[in-house]
């Protein structure tokens, strides 16, 4: 949940929303004050808004654009000045949605509010002083207390919609009520003053309406209603409050049970109630003395006699009505169960008589036994009537009943054949000699394609082929239950598959329930893109057919949970702006592969990824020009043959930053990226299944942290000439043959910590070389070889290296003219410790060893190559050849040691020297001769009251 309260927003020269909420979530608002161009954007979420006013200033807005979620609001107001010659401008825009609101205000918005496929339920509407229409009703529905327009040229316009108003009061407009062949709307009282067209209300659909004889009303069927008087009264006629249905009204009497109704004088259908229990008649407009009498349930058995028609529906407290006695339904009678449960005491039975009616609107009957007789009619109606007790039915060949559902064993008289539409059965049915039942369960199938209906698409259903008529939709029934006297078979779960031209869907169906299904199958355009194109969760998935060129003045914006589908061979070039949501971008499928998202734009070029998905693309993401890429949480899979998945040219400039990326199962490499003028940054990237080299980094300026190499990569990361620094690679779960880390032609301007590396099968966990400057902290190897530097110079310190018993784990082979320095060794578990080579030809600075300890069979083997050890222990033998090796301080049993050739082992000491005199510190000068061969022996000299000085204590030669 995110809320906010009491905040003003302003912003001025907008091509975005103000505020944009997405998600699955809910978003919160109270006395929130928004001016700008365009208002709210709310995607997916649900709200609660109150107190929200939104003025778009000259902006065209919407001021609210809603799609799907449920949305409770309070007081919303939404307004921009008023312009003449606005054909444009938008206040509410709602799709899919369910609405319920105190009062929505909408002034000088062209169009004031419009529904799409929106259910509207308010208190108070006004939309005022607009150039286009109040209310825009589309496949919506709208329920509303008092409803205000004004000078709009139409004040409702509808298609396929329905208006249920209390009051309307309709201010001069040139039409008051525009309603299509397929709507229908019911006004109570409808004010319709100053208009200045031919007619009140016109069009195809159906209109009752309230109000002064005098308005003008040309739609094709209509009525009006007579305000009349009715009372309401017990069986033992005293008054009662009564709870009042007609004509989508919800009405109450007074306490002396007076109310006035709106009724048709051809006779209008009324429902009362009273704690739930009541009777439903049909009474005539203008005629006085009407009197509707509610019964009660009875103490004892009910019996409904012909012409009465009583309804039982929830009780105040919720609680089911309970018989005490036998339910008796007599031909001509009903009884209707209108969200509520009838419970017969135990002991006690229904039956629905021949010619009688049993009717739910998601109702249920509860009974020790339950009859049915003859053309007893059992239906549920706008919701299932559950029987809820044995049923023993003796219908007539050739019975149907729509949505009933059996939940207790059901007996089928001999010859009874009874067909369930949009039923079910959830019990043991037995049929007699020649009964049958058989359910068939409704199938609605429509596709549509950003929301318009697609005709032409081929549905198969269990082999049975159809295609969507004008409106998208594809009509039918299956049977999903067949009992007759010889046993019971079901259908079960079947295959609804689409196919548009090769684009295809498919929903398992059930059909023990009916199947309401919409398939998606919406169109991005190839070519180039200019604008803003937003795709919509509610229109997926998408598809792209041809190559798509994101336009410098053109951002496509992705939102979330939006599966764009992308043909093989097909891409999209980003020159102006891309903004992906948690979105999923894939290629067909079937081991197709498109070819990804290619960013070669301009300074103003940006790609934003947020939570996305980007899959079989080959590659994935290629930056070959300018431009500002981001990527948060985003992963990258599957790409094939030789590509990476990222893929970054010399000619690429601008940045890329990747945080908490995911880049998995690559044909070629996971990352490949190379350039001088890209700046690189990196904090959280996963490279997991990259085939080659998880990443290959050449000539860029990077900052990355937190890298993880797992399974499934040739080798971990490669780095050449790259500038910046690197600080946290984890690769303990890398297993290819290559090396965790490889690092070449690094110069001192470039930093590399916190290293977690394993070997490679047969290569070293870290491998490097020509390098001029190494610097590197903090670095822990697992297995053998363990760490193998050619050519290297540079600082390298807290090493930790643990071998498997075998192998060498530190080689460090031909040098360069200054040292490789290495503050902080640890080395155990190796056959083979440090290992130095230079050939004859060479003269490289020594390997400096500071500060560390190596156990290894041979600790130390230098080979041409001069090394100096200062402070480290040493526990092993040592072998030297045509070399140099200083050991200073540290522990050492030079009795293991080996010399050969021109080889030379110095051991040196470093010892304290103080001067006093008289008692105090006094600058002394010191020369100090060990006692060693005169061939052999330094003379040290050192300055000062303390001096450490280092002095060659041993030299073995050959």
């Amino acid at each position: 949940t995110t809320s906010l309260t009491a905040v003003n927003m302003v912003a001025t020269n907008l091509t975005r929303p103000l505020l944009e909420a997405t998600g699955s979530g809910q978003f919160e608002a109270d006395t929130l004050t928004m001016i700008g161009d365009i208002g709210m954007l709310l995607r997916d979420v649900h709200t609660s808004l109150h107190d929200v006013h939104v003025d778009l200033g000259l902006g065209e807005g919407p001021a609210i654009d809603l799609m799907a979620g449920n949305h409770d609001w309070g007081d919303v107001v939404l307004e921009r000045r008023y312009r003449s010659f606005d054909q444009v401008s938008q206040g509410l825009v709602a799709r899919y949605a369910t609405l319920d609101a105190n009062a929505i205000t909408s002034t000088n918005l062209s169009t004031g509010v419009h529904l799409d496929t929106t259910h509207l339920s308010a208190n108070m509407l006004t939309s005022v002083d607009g150039r286009n229409a109040g209310l825009l009703l589309e496949d919506s529905s709208a329920t509303v207390s008092d409803l205000d327009t004004r000078l709009s040229p139409t004040g409702v316009d509808a298609t396929a919609s329905t208006l249920i108003a209390e009051d309307w009061l309709a201010d001069r407009h040139q039409l008051g009520l525009n309603l299509d062949d397929d709507s229908t709307a019911t006004v109570r009282t409808y004010a319709a003053s100053g208009g200045t067209g031919s007619a009140d209300a016109l069009g195809g659909g159906f209109f009752l309406w309230g109000g002064s004889p005098s308005t003008r009303v040309q739609t094709s069927t209509h009525d009006r209603f007579t305000e009349t008087p009715v009372t309401f009264t017990d069986l033992d006629e005293q008054p009662i409050v009564a709870t009042i249905m007609v004509h989508g009204f919800h009405l109450t009497s007074d306490v002396n049970g007076a109310a006035t109704l709106p009724l048709l004088t051809g006779g209008s259908d009324v429902v009362a109630l009273a704690d739930g229990a009541g009777v439903s008649d049909r009474l005539l407009g203008g005629q006085s003395g009407q009197r509707m009498q509610i019964p009660v349930l009875p103490n004892g058995d009910w019996v409904l006699p012909s012409g009465v028609d009583a309804v039982l529906g929830a009780k105040p407290d919720g609680t089911p009505h309970v018989l005490n006695g036998d339910l008796t339904v007599r031909q001509g009678a009903s009884l209707t169960l209108d969200g509520t449960t009838l419970q017969l005491a135990s002991g006690f039975s229904a039956e629905v008589e021949t010619g009688a009616t049993l009717r739910g609107i998601d109702g249920r009957l509860i009974a020790d036994q339950i009859a049915a007789l003859g053309s007893a009619d059992l239906l549920g109606q706008d919701g299932r009537l559950l029987l809820d007790g044995p049923l023993s039915w003796s219908c007539a060949a050739g019975t149907s009943a729509t949505g009933l559902e059996l939940l207790k064993a059901t007996t089928l008289a001999p010859g009874c054949e009874v067909t369930l539409l949009d039923g079910a059965v959830n019990a043991s049915v037995t049929a007699l000699t020649s009964a049958r039942l058989e359910v068939q369960s409704p199938m609605v199938v429509d596709v549509l394609d950003v929301g318009q209906p697609v005709a032409g698409v081929s549905i198969l259903v269990a082999g049975e082929l159809s295609t969507t008529d004008q409106n998208g939709r594809v009509e039918g029934t299956t049977t999903a239950l067949l009992v007759d006297e010889t046993g019971s078979t079901e259908t079960g779960v079947i295959m609804v598959r689409m196919d548009r031209n090769g684009r295809t869907d498919a929903v398992a169906w059930d059909t023990s329930a009916p199947l309401e299904h919409r398939f998606m199958s919406s169109t991005l355009a190839g070519g180039a893109l200019s604008g803003w194109t937003v795709l919509e969760a509610q229109w997926s998935p998408y598809y792209l057919d041809t190559d798509l060129t994101v336009a410098s003045d053109g951002t496509l914006t992705l939102r979330d949970g939006v599966l764009l589908r992308i043909a093989d061979g097909v891409g999209i070039d980003v020159k102006g702006s891309l903004d992906v949501a948690e979105a999923t971008m894939q290629g067909p499928g079937a081991g197709a592969r498109w070819t990804g998202l290619l960013v070669d734009g301009d300074v103003e070029t940006d790609v934003t990824l947020r939570g996305a998905r980007v899959l079989e693309a080959s590659p994935a993401f290629r930056h070959h020009g300018a431009g500002h890429v981001q990527m948060t949480s985003t992963t990258l899979a599957r790409s094939s043959g030789a590509d990476p998945l990222i893929e970054v040219l010399p000619g690429a400039s601008g940045a890329l930053d990747l945080v908490d990326v995911t880049l998995r199962d690559a044909g070629g490499a996971c990352m490949r990226a190379q350039g001088p003028n890209l700046e690189l940054t990196v904090n959280g990237l996963l490279f997991d299944g990259c085939g080659d080299e998880a990443a290959w980094w050449r000539n860029l300026d990077v900052v990355a942290s937190n890298l993880t190499v797992g399974a499934g990569s040739g080798a971990g990361v490669h780095l050449y000439g790259v500038r910046g620094s690197v600080d946290g690679v984890n690769a303990s779960m890398h297993d290819g043959a290559g090396a965790s880390m490889h690092v070449q032609d690094i110069d001192d301007d470039f930093r590399l910590t916190d290293l977690t590396l394993v070997a490679g099968q047969g290569t070293a966990a870290f491998t490097g070389g020509p390098n001029r400057a190494l610097d590197v902290d903090g670095v822990h190897i697992t297995g053998a070889p363990g760490l193998d530097v050619d050519d290297s110079a540079g600082a390298l310190q807290n090493l930790v290296l643990e071998g498997p018993g075998t192998g060498t784990a530190f080689i460090a082979h031909h040098g360069r003219s200054s040292s490789l320095v290495v503050d902080g060794l640890a080395i155990s578990g190796y056959a083979l410790g440090v290992d130095a080579h230079a050939d004859s030809n060479e003269d490289p600075a020594p390997l400096r060893i500071r500060d560390g300890s190596v156990q290894a069979d041979v600790a130390v083997a230098a080979d041409g190559h001069p090394v100096e050890l200062n402070g480290v222990d040493v526990t092993g033998s040592i072998q030297i050849a045509d070399t140099t090796l200083d050991l200073v301080s540290g522990t050492v049993d030079l009795s293991e040691a080996t010399v050969l050739g021109d080889g030379i082992l110095e051991r040196w000491i470093v010892q304290r020297f103080v001067s006093v005199r008289d008692g105090s510190p006094a600058d002394g000068a010191w020369t100090v001769t060990p006692a060693l061969p005169a061939s052999i022996a330094a003379t040290a000299v050192a300055q000062g009251a303390a001096v450490d000085v280092t002095l060659l204590v041993g030299h073995i030669d050959v």
